[in-house]
């Protein structure tokens, strides 16, 4: 459906409909938080399980609290990462799975590997589904989206077994009140800033949306906030190297109308909901028509006339070019990944053999444990990992704590017992100790947390524990490397399309409509 479609309302209706607990993942702070006060303020009990609550030790004691009520949270907002990585979660899900009568994925686009929003978490959820109901999942999945073409589309389908009988697409996929223009080329940036200048001129005291789409450089984010508040504009900016209560700050602040203007990146997209957006500029070109068509559509929600101005020189399409390019992973980058995060060597620096948590489950099985810690902001480790998951390279061991003395005793047979297995209180070298799987070790740590039989003392830190099954060959370094570089060169391909579209200044609702495969 289109942005302000009304696809949230959707999964609300439906979700209160099963009379059951809703899951709804969805990839935004921000975005959650838009949802959850909308949705308590129609009395409605919802959990959003994520840091805006707390740390990691003030969200397991919520979600404890939240289970042991005898009426379960109507809605519980999670982010892809959470399902990925959170094995309390995972435990109290399928303790409790009977009572859960929908799943909700969010911005379902991101599932593909082939865009540039692909979140690779995302592509883990039908696995969360698997462990919680077994090979065959026995309860409703919702998708949503607002992008989707048809290649997109049939990678979706196929990850969550979705039948062509079951997919719906609205048959207007723009709003009759967004009115997209595309400006004269310019030739350098003054001339640009000068056509913004004029912009804001034109919807002064309206709220605007500059897409900048990179933090650094004289046009990034933050330069352009300082430039243009020198020039006397209300102005502030949000990209993805902001705390997440600066964002949730700034989004407030935007949505009151304190602040006017916002240069921002795509971070600060899809699914936020704010009715009275007048204007969305795109000060640097997008890099697909999906990515133009998602972020024109934050403004006009209201149902009033907005407007989107898209401006270019022929430099912006060589710096977006560049940027594609720039994402791809050469060969030795693999091979870094896997000898200094995923399987690390004795070769390893001090402080990486510190973050290698390994043990031997039987002689020829080490147990490796990957945390939030161990992820750039750009996910290259987790593609990696993820692919390697796939090819069988490595081996999932479910998902757990990284140590045990973040515990401490409130009654439990088992505490001591586990406490003494290990001096440094890992808890793969407990599993080892007490001659148990990592798998049942999890389990039996979350069973006595959620029975409060021991409390938490400290932040747990939440892990991935994984096996690897061979060795990573020349072979399989350029098997990775040939699929990202399919992947970029379909984003490349993704961008020449919308260059296209730019230059021919064709109707831009016409070409979405084609694009999206509904034209």
């Amino acid at each position: 459906m289109p942005t302000g479609g009304g696809k949230s309302i959707i999964y609300q209706v439906a979700g209160l409909q099963t009379g059951k607990t809703t899951i709804v993942i969805s990839p935004l702070l921000a975005l959650m938080k838009q949802q959850n006060k909308r949705l308590v303020e129609q009395g409605i009990n919802v959990l959003s399980y994520n840091s805006s609550i707390g740390d990691l030790k003030t969200q397991f004691n919520r979600l404890r609290k939240a289970f042991l009520d005898k009426n379960l949270p109507q809605f519980i907002f999670v982010s892809p990462e959470k399902i990925l990585s959170d094995g309390y979660l995972e435990y109290l899900l399928k303790k409790h799975r009977s009572k859960i009568g929908l799943i909700v994925i969010d911005e379902a686009h991101c599932i593909s590997q082939w865009g540039h929003t692909f979140r690779p978490a995302y592509k883990t959820i039908p696995l969360f589904i698997r462990n919680i109901y077994g090979e065959s999942k026995i309860l409703p999945v919702l998708c949503l989206t607002a992008t989707l073409n048809p290649h997109d589309k049939h990678e979706i389908c196929t990850d969550l077994s979705i039948s062509e009988k079951n997919i719906f697409i609205s048959k207007s996929l723009i709003r009759s009140n967004l009115h997209l223009n595309i400006l004269e080329q310019v030739e350098n940036n003054d001339q640009k800033k000068e056509q913004l200048i004029e912009i804001l001129d034109k919807h002064k005291d309206e709220k605007v949306i500059v897409y900048t789409h990179i933090k650094a450089r004289e046009y990034g984010t933050r330069e352009m906030t300082e430039a243009f508040k020198a020039k006397g504009f209300n102005c502030h900016y949000f990209d993805a190297d902001m705390q997440d209560n600066e964002k949730l700050e700034i989004l407030e602040q935007f949505e009151t109308g304190l602040v006017k203007i916002v240069f921002a990146t795509s971070a600060f997209g899809m699914g936020i909901d704010i009715p009275d957006i007048r204007v969305v500029v795109h000060y640097l070109v997008p890099e697909s028509i999906e990515q133009y068509y998602q972020e024109v559509g934050r403004a006009g929600r209201d149902g009033n006339d907005a407007y989107g101005y898209l401006l270019y020189s022929e430099t912006n399409f060589k710096v977006r070019r560049d940027l594609i390019k720039k994402s791809l992973l050469k060969q030795e980058r693999i091979k870094d990944i896997f000898e200094n995060t995923i399987q690390p060597t004795s070769n390893t620096s001090l402080a990486l053999k510190k973050k290698k948590v390994e043990d031997e489950v039987n002689r020829s099985e080490k147990i490796y444990a990957l945390s939030r810690m161990d992820i750039r902001e750009d996910n290259s480790e987790m593609i990696i990992f993820l692919f390697l998951l796939q090819n069988g390279t490595i081996k999932l061991h479910g998902k757990g704590v990284q140590f045990f003395d973040c515990f401490e005793d409130n009654g439990s047979s088992l505490y001591n017992l586990m406490k003494d297995a290990s001096i440094n209180g890992m808890v793969t070298r407990i599993a080892k100790k007490l001659n148990k799987s990592i798998e049942q070790t999890n389990y039996d740590i979350f069973m006595m947390f959620n029975q409060e039989e021991i409390k938490l003392l400290r932040v747990p830190v939440n892990v991935l524990n994984y096996s690897v099954n061979y060795p990573l060959t020349d072979e399989v370094i350029d098997e990775i490397h040939e699929t990202l570089k399919s992947r970029m060169e379909n984003r490349l391909a993704n961008f020449e399309k919308l260059v296209s579209f730019i230059k021919l200044k064709s109707d831009p609702i016409e070409i979405i409509s084609k694009h999206l495969g509904i034209g």
